[in-house]
């Protein structure tokens, strides 16, 4: 606006129009605009111009230009419909809204259902929520949501589901009181008040209706264009239907009742589909098939009625006639269950009384059709109050009145001719009208009087008076009652009474014209109102005849609904339709004014229909109808713009002149406003508010814009300023550097000329250089060559005189030490022939000289002393051994034995008494013989001297010899030593190379075995692919299963058996060999004593041992002998001649030869020693029969001493043959022993092979195992497809299979502890060690084999007698003894008593989890299937109890998802499971006997549940901090994009979040809980912060600007950078969206163009969302609004279906989790218990 001339002033509309006004007429000048920035407002009220310009303006740049629907002004929500689908009503928008304050977040019907809910349950007091509107504006449709929301936040989910049954009525009652109009094509013809009704936990329980004003005259009629009510056109559509046959119906355009309006079902409805819905919602209700056919029947027949002729019975005659040809009479009498002609007698007559007289009389045809549909529209009244008493009955199950009323009720209606119904619904509209300003004016005055301002009362229009013109005692109402109630009353007198009487009235007006109309000035239009038919529809008339009839029906349906004392009761007495709806009203006042209400407006924005198109003339109408306007005027007329003191402040502090006086708030903007706005009227300061009159704000606004304005254009011109200086700057600079690149290339052309010369001369002087030197070196070159073939010549001249000179000197050399070697080997061959005459005559000498001393008497003397000794020693044996048998059987021996053991003493007695004698007779003779023996001694040591000289002089002769030989000798053993060691290198090469040839000989074995296992599991595979059809062949194919394990079972004990007797062979065998150094020290022994006689007969064998021991020692230096020689040979032969080849090859054969012969002695040394062991083993056994011998039998030790006696008269030679016996018959032992061993070893692979069969049978028993799960799988799949697609079949199919299947799965969990048992045994069989295998079952019986002493036959007795014995309780298991009766103390010790503060005075992490599962391997290794199930069991139930009483405790719920989480691991480590194995704690045990899987599951289950309570906890205390901590809150200075909170409370920061973040991590990580679940629980946490700010975004007007999205992207980041500090950088990919919408906020909108940009960076989002932005974008000062053509281009992309069309994020959605296997060393066995656990009654083991 601006002035052209100093006349008249221009203004220029946005629709490019031009006006003109005078400055002198200011009552012509247009209303004042509010500034950009209320522009959109969501509350009208926030305007600063009230008034309807304003009020359209911001309702159409809200609707078309934005696409919202919902607008505030004050506490009413005006709805306009938008004929379009749109994205507002998702159960994510539901949960957005729950728990937030109305004007939080965008106007929404929900934020209107939120707050009547929230009143209801803070201040216990009933709601309302009022939906009035024209037809077609969208009531019903908004009534059914509020609805939704109370059916979504209060459900309860119980058994009756009563919110569902609230629901289900929605369609039933559109099918039975919508019909099509010509302004709305689902439009409710009735009015309706539905209670919801509440419990004390605000949860739904019932529900209660009631109906206002049911249209009964569309039954008959329709005007043009209009349809009847839906279910007459469901039930034609359906007509097909099997059940539906008996109605005759056909196409609706051939009834009369139906096809009045002359047009087809609107475009997008589908009748059929709605009568399913119809029966669906019916059956919801309680009615059944056979009710719902009745009312069906019931409802046809009114069709049929229409289409009954009614004519004129002659023309004579006026008298109604229905003919006898009339097919629809029969077929509607048949379908209300009466007789044909009773109905067409009293549709054609009417009986009449008068006194005591009754007469029939006849009907006209008008008459008689007027009966006709006067019955139809009474049975379908009739029909609707039934429906309505049905959904009370089924809905209303309680009498308790906490409730939220939902009036669905007709707005204010104006036609061309408006009737008795629109006269109703206007009527009603006053009353509501009346009972809307009253109410608003109330809440003005208490927001005046609770902020304690001072205010004076505010006119509002009353519409009382024209109440009292409808409903006082004289007015239309009452003239209309006392005119129907006339017997000859017509419209006519009607109109004539209140012409005469009510013409006086301000609010009633006569026509100009005409008698049949009058005019009423209602609150919103003048309404004219067409007298006709105002009577008869105000008497409702119905016959008694018609009644009495339908009272007789054949049909149950008809009867109930015509029965006496329901229905409407037809009396002359009886109430009009006018007082029984002024009834209704009164209690509808009432009821409304008993409750607190909410207000819902619809607008019909346009009558085409058209998605978001505005017709401003009519929606003017509807606002003035519906109050909004006067809701405007009564806020205009005090103080309508509200402003926080907060709010206040940071918007308008630039206005203050200078600095702050004070930091609050309050005094802040009393600062500001004092100096601006003198007149102190214009504004009020409430308590907490700033009040101001209209157009202050705008004042306000524009100083605002004026100052910016200014402190923009100093900006401009410092910016400006600064651009043109450094533009000046960059000339300058590039001004000098031009000139600077000039002159440089003038002096880089000069200098290039000067670098040019120089470069000639340095060239010309290079290339004359290397021309003279080329020629120097070519002359040097051949001067060289010369010379050296010059110098070559001498020098190989020189050289083949030296290589002769060598030759010959080698030559020399090699002759001469051959001539060397010849003489010493001569003079060795000599000096042995010397030595070995000598050393043979010697041991002659010295053997005869023994063999003398032999003889001699004290030879005799000493072996009798010997001989004493032995008898001696042997009495005293004698004595011990039978004081021992006295001692030890003398009780298991009887007299007989007694007397023989004495005749046994007797003859050793005896023979004692011979030895003694002959003994003395020894000593006699022996005396003579020691005198010859003397002499012949003294001869010998005479020649002894003599040979004594000889040989000193010998001596002397070859001492020399001797030493020369010996340093020849070590020499040569040197040089054997050296060729000894390159042999044994060689041996270990070969060694390794056998072992790998053996290493790969067994991997080459396993592929084999592992490749045949995989054969035969597929051929079994394919054998046992044969379908199970019943579960009782599966029971059959187990028993058999069953039956096979325990023929392997008893297979598998034979096996154990035979192996456990091959072991013990084993064991004898590996004793023998043993006691090979217990042999070799008894030689020792014995020859240091060769006079003891008793001893030597033990020794005999050794010595022939020792022999043959000698032997093969001399045979082996004789070989070491010939390798010597043949070594010296080589050496030899290589010293001649290095360089020839024969000589070459000829050490190498030698080379070979000694590898041979190395080999053989290899051989022969392990064959030598395998002989020894063998020996060795024979003469223990010997010892072993030799001492026996000597304590059984006393005649044997006789036969020795007698075997001794004459062994002292042989000689050496026969002591040498017995030695040659002795070791023949150990070579013969030994032999027998080899065969014994070799056929243990083949009685052990018997067993190895039997044992691989019985493997195999266990792979085929695990097959079959898989088979039968797999079936049994198939079966739950089965099933669970079965009872998800059947909804109708019993329930107790579904229980039988369950059963089946959980007995299925039992029975192969007993059949997976059989094979696991034949599993370990099987294992124990490979090892080789069953005696040692721990028993699989409770029957078994553990041993372990004989050991010391008789412990092995106790136990083999034991195990025959069939006792059960414990298992050794081992030490270092890692287990916790305890009792079965123990188990509900470890569970209150260990889960229900224990503590965090408990469990951290333990050293180890998670000693609970830990401890549990110690005391379930005891249970495991006891076998006590019991006692581990009543362990899991209790501690599960105590786990579960201990989460439900600690749901608030963040430490308890920790501690306990990391001890639960632990004792998961554990059972997963020490399972068995090959999945799950792991070498990090080597010294605990694993669970051997027992499937842990299925409690494993109830585990994991439980961990989920606690999971969830950990996220509930840490949810509810952090959601209520994420909108004012990261979306209100300042934490960027300087950003000014500070808004607001709309929270009461102390002021929340980012901080906050923070501290609840470290609190919860802190909590998580003090209870060591799994880092990967601690990261799950923070992106659930994340989510849940972006899902809320995302939300809070879209649907906050207020935060879609520039700086809040700087602000919470500020906020975003430090959430990020807390996240990467504590090492979980991977969450902060949740918060993608809420990143995204603050780039939006930040990014270019000005262009279509735009719209690329927008996309390629907000791929998170979809076009919904982002349309939803920049529809509610409010821009900064001097910023541009977001164009519409952008909003379009972003609409076409949402209509192409990109994106998954979700406006809101589901808040409630939760990641699944999932417990990640992370084995751990907890080193059971060295885990102790805490004294503070109370667990004294556990032993460890």
């Amino acid at each position: 606006m601006h002035r052209l001339t100093p006349g008249p002033i221009a203004v220029f509309l946005p629709q490019s129009l031009e006006l003109a006004f005078k400055p002198d007429d200011v009552a012509s000048l247009p209303p004042l605009r509010n500034p950009e920035v209320l522009v959109g407002a969501a509350d009208l009220t926030d305007l600063s111009y009230l008034h309807e310009p304003a009020v359209l303006h911001n309702l159409h740049a809200r609707f078309v230009e934005r696409n919202m629907i919902y607008t505030y002004c004050g506490i009413v929500l005006v709805a306009i419909n938008p004929y379009a689908d749109v994205p507002l009503y998702s159960t994510e928008m539901i949960h957005a809204y729950s728990g937030r304050a109305m004007g939080e977040l965008d106007p929404h019907i929900f934020a209107v259902a939120e707050d009547a809910f929230s009143c209801l349950a803070r201040e216990n007091k009933n709601q309302s929520i009022i939906v009035s509107g024209e037809s077609g504006a969208g009531k019903t449709v908004s009534a059914k949501f509020a609805m939704r929301y109370f059916a979504t936040v209060g459900g309860a989910q119980a058994e009756t589901q009563i919110e569902r049954k609230v629901l289900a009525s929605n369609p039933v009652m559109e099918s039975i009181g919508n019909a099509k109009t010509t302004r709305n094509d689902n439009s409710s013809r009735f009015g309706k008040y539905i209670e919801i009704l509440f419990d004390q936990h605000n949860q739904i329980i019932g529900a209660e209706m009631r109906t206002y004003l049911l249209e009964k005259s569309r039954v008959v009629y329709q005007a043009e264009t209009e349809l009847n009510y839906h279910i007459f056109y469901q039930l034609c559509a359906a007509a097909n239907e099997p059940e539906l046959e008996a109605l005759e119906l056909t196409e609706a355009d051939e009834f009369i009742f139906a096809n009045q309006g002359g047009v087809g079902p609107p475009d997008g409805v589908d009748y059929f589909a709605d009568f399913g819905k119809t029966k669906q919602a019916l059956s919801l209700l309680g009615v059944s098939d056979q009710m719902q056919l009745e009312l069906f029947s019931v409802l046809a027949a009114i069709l049929h009625m229409g289409n009954m002729e009614v004519r004129q019975r002659s023309r004579r005659r006026e008298d109604a006639d229905i003919p006898e040809t009339d097919t629809h009479l029969p077929v509607a009498a048949r379908l209300l269950g009466v007789d044909e002609k009773q109905l067409a007698k009293w549709i054609t007559n009417r009986k009449i009384q008068t006194g005591r007289e009754v007469f029939i009389k006849a009907q006209t045809v008008d008459q008689a059709q007027g009966a006709r549909d006067a019955l139809a529209k009474h049975i379908y009244a009739h029909i609707f109050d039934w429906v309505v008493a049905r959904i009370n009955e089924v809905s209303h199950q309680t009498r308790q009145r906490r409730c939220i009323g939902v009036l669905d009720i007709y707005g204010f209606e104006t036609f061309k001719v408006n009737s008795f119904e629109q006269f109703c619904i206007n009527w009603a509209n006053e009353k509501l009208q009346q009972q809307f300003n009253l109410h608003v004016f109330k809440l003005e005055q208490d927001e005046y009087v609770r902020e304690a301002i001072t205010w004076s009362f505010i006119d509002f229009y009353d519409n009382q008076p024209c109440i009292d013109l409808l409903e006082d005692k004289f007015g239309v109402l009452s003239l209309l009652d006392e005119e129907t109630k006339l017997p000859k009353g017509s419209d006519q007198n009607w109109a004539l009474k209140m012409y005469d009487r009510l013409t006086e009235r301000e609010h009633f007006r006569k026509p100009r014209m005409g008698n049949e109309t009058f005019l009423v000035k209602h609150y919103a239009d003048l309404v004219e109102y067409t007298c006709n038919g105002f009577t008869e529809k105000n008497k409702d008339t119905i016959f008694e005849e018609h009644l009495i009839m339908l009272r007789e029906s054949k049909l149950e349906m008809v009867q109930e609904l015509f029965a006496e004392g329901k229905g409407r009761k037809v009396d002359i007495k009886k109430m009009t339709v006018g007082s029984q709806f002024k009834l209704s009203l009164d209690s509808l006042m009432e009821t409304l004014n008993a409750t607190d209400p909410h207000y819902i407006r619809c607008i019909k924005p346009n009558d085409a229909k058209q998605a978001f198109a505005f017709d401003t003339p009519r929606v003017v109408q509807q606002l003035r109808a519906c109050g909004v306007l006067e809701t405007i005027r009564i806020s205009a007329a005090g103080y309508p713009s509200r402003w926080s003191y907060p709010d206040f402040c940071s918007r308008y502090a630039l206005l203050q002149s200078g600095p702050p006086v004070s930091t609050e708030p309050r005094e802040q903007c009393k600062s500001i406003l004092e100096p601006l706005i003198e007149d102190t009227d214009k504004y009020q300061f409430g308590k907490t508010k700033l009040f101001f009159r209209a157009g202050q704000v705008a004042y306000l606004e524009k100083l605002r814009s004026e100052k910016m304005r200014r402190a923009m254009i100093l900006i401009q011109s410092t910016i400006r300023g600064f651009l043109q200086r450094r533009r000046y700057q960059r000339v300058r600079t590039a001004a000098v550097a031009l000139q600077a690149f000039g002159r440089g290339l003038l002096a880089r052309a000069v200098a290039l000329r000067l670098r040019q010369t120089a470069a000639a001369i340095t060239l010309q002087r290079h290339l004359r250089g290397w021309s003279a030197r080329q020629t120097y070196a070519k002359t040097r070159r051949a001067i060289i060559t010369l010379q050296c073939f010059a110098r070559g010549l001498a020098s190989r001249r020189m050289l083949n005189e030296r290589r002769r000179d060598v030759s010959a000197i080698r030559i020399q050399s090699c002759f001469r030490m051959w001539l060397c070697r010849k003489d010493f080997l001569r003079q060795r061959r000599a000096a042995v022939t010397l030595q070995c005459g000598w050393r043979s005559r010697t041991a002659r000498r010295e053997f005869s000289r023994l063999r003398t001393e032999a003889r001699s008497v004290a030879g005799i003397k000493a072996k009798n002393t010997g001989l004493e000794k032995k008898i001696i020693e042997l009495q005293q044996t004698m004595d011990r051994r039978i004081k021992e048998v006295t001692d030890e059987q003398v009780r298991g021996l009887d007299r007989g034995q007694l007397s023989q053991l004495g005749d046994v003493i007797a003859k050793l007695r005896a023979q004692l008494e011979t030895a003694e004698a002959q003994a003395s007779e020894g000593n006699k003779t022996s005396q003579a013989d020691m005198q010859r023996l003397q002499q012949q001694n003294a001869d010998l040591e005479s020649a002894l001297a003599d040979a004594r000289d000889a040989l000193d002089r010998s001596n002397n002769d070859t001492l020399q010899n001797t030493s020369n030989l010996e340093a020849q000798i070590q020499t040569l053993t040197q040089e054997l030593e050296a060729s000894a060691g390159n042999v044994a290198a060689q041996a270990t090469e070969l060694d390794e190379l056998r072992r790998e040839a053996a290493g790969l000989r067994a991997e080459l074995q396993e592929e084999r075995a592992a490749h045949q296992h995989k054969i035969k599991v597929s051929a079994f595979n394919v054998q046992k692919k044969v379908k199970v059809q019943i579960s009782w062949h599966a029971k059959f194919t187990f028993c058999a299963t069953l039956q096979t394990c325990m023929e392997l079972e008893e297979r598998l004990a034979q096996s154990e058996e035979q192996l456990k007797a091959a072991e013990d062979q084993l064991l004898s065998t590996a004793r023998v060999q043993h006691a090979g150094s217990d042999l070799a020290l008894a030689g020792s022994d014995d020859d240091a004593k060769p006079g003891d006689q008793g001893e030597y007969i033990e020794v005999a064998p050794d010595a022939s041992e020792a022999t043959g021991e000698a032997a093969t020692e001399a045979e082996l230096r004789a070989q070491v002998a010939q390798l010597q020689a043949a070594l010296e040979a080589n050496t030899g032969s290589a010293k001649p001649s290095t360089g020839d080849s024969a000589e070459t090859e000829q050490l190498r054969t030698a080379h070979a030869e000694l590898l041979q012969k190395t080999e053989s002695l290899e051989k022969q040394l392990v064959d030598w020693q395998a002989q020894v062991a063998a020996a060795q083993a024979q003469v223990d056994q010997l010892k072993r029969e030799n001492k026996e011998l000597l304590v059984s039998a006393v005649p044997s030790s006789s036969a020795a001493l007698t075997e001794e006696n004459s062994a002292q008269a042989a000689d050496k030679g026969e002591n040498m043959l017995d030695l040659a016996k002795a070791k023949t018959k150990l070579q013969e032992s030994n032999h027998q022993l080899q065969e014994e061993l070799d056929a243990a070893r083949r009685q052990l692979q018997d067993m190895q092979d039997e044992a691989a069969s019985l493997k195999q049978s266990l792979e085929d028993i695990h097959a079959e195992k898989q088979a039968i799960l797999d079936h049994k799988n198939k079966l739950e799949q089965a099933l669970s497809k079965k009872l998800s697609s059947s909804t109708s079949g019993p329930a107790v199919d579904g229980n039988l299979l369950q059963e089946e299947v959980r007995v299925l799965i039992d029975e192969n969990l007993a059949m997976r502890e059989q094979v696991e048992t034949l599993e370990a045994r099987l294992r124990a069989v490979e090892s080789g060690a069953p005696g040692t295998t721990r028993p699989t079952n409770a029957s078994s019986t553990v041993s372990s084999g004989p050991a010391h002493g008789g412990g092995g036959a106790q136990a083999a007795a034991g195990s025959a007698d069939g006792v059960k014995t414990p298992p050794p309780a081992p030490t270092h298991l890692g287990m916790l003894k305890f009792q079965e009766k123990d188990i509900q103390r470890i569970v209150s010790a260990l889960v229900l008593r224990m503590r965090p503060e408990t469990a951290k005075a333990a050293p180890q992490a998670h000693l609970p989890a830990h401890l549990l599962f110690m005391c379930v391997l005891f249970a495991d290794y006891q076998v006590n299937a019991p006692m581990l199930q009543g362990l899991l069991t209790k501690t599960m139930r105590g786990l579960k109890q201990v989460v439900t009483q600690n749901s608030t405790d963040l430490q308890m719920l920790s501690f306990w998802l990391a001890n639960g989480y632990r004792l998961l691991t554990n059972m997963k480590q020490f399972s068995g499971d090959p999945q799950f194995q792991t070498r990090d704690d080597p010294s605990s045990m694993s669970l051997k006997n027992f499937d842990l899987m299925e409690y494993r599951r109830v585990l994991s289950d439980l961990l989920v549940q606690i999971y969830h309570t950990v996220l509930k906890h840490a949810e509810l205390k952090l959601q209520p901090l994420t909108v004012p901590g990261m979306l209100e809150f300042d934490s960027l200075p300087g950003a000014g994009g500070a808004v607001a909170s709309k929270r009461s409370g102390p002021a929340v920061t980012i901080g906050d979040i923070f501290a609840q973040l470290t609190a919860v991590y802190d909590a998580l990580t003090a209870q060591k809980v799994e880092p990967r679940l601690v990261q799950s629980v923070f992106r659930q946490l994340y989510y849940g912060m972006n899902a809320t700010m995302v939300n809070t975004l879209l649907l906050r007007k207020d935060l879609a600007r520039l700086t809040k999205g700087m602000q919470v992207r500020y906020n975003i980041t430090k959430i990020e950078e807390w996240a990467r500090e504590h090492r979980m950088e991977s969450i902060c990919s949740v918060l993608a969206e809420s990143v995204q919408l603050t780039q939006l906020l930040q990014c270019k909108k000005t262009a279509p163009e735009d719209a690329q940009t927008i996309f390629e960076t907000c791929t998170d989002l979809n076009p919904l969302q982002i349309q939803k932005i920049l529809q509610m974008y409010s821009p900064e000062e001097f910023e541009e609004r977001v164009p519409a053509s952008l909003l379009r281009a972003v609409s076409d992309r949402q209509l192409q279906g990109q994106g998954d069309g979700k406006l809101l994020l589901d808040t409630k959605h939760i990641y699944p989790v999932t417990f990640p296997f992370s084995p751990c060393a907890p080193r059971f066995p060295m885990l102790e218990l805490p004294a503070e656990y109370g667990l004294d009654f556990l032993e460890k083991i």
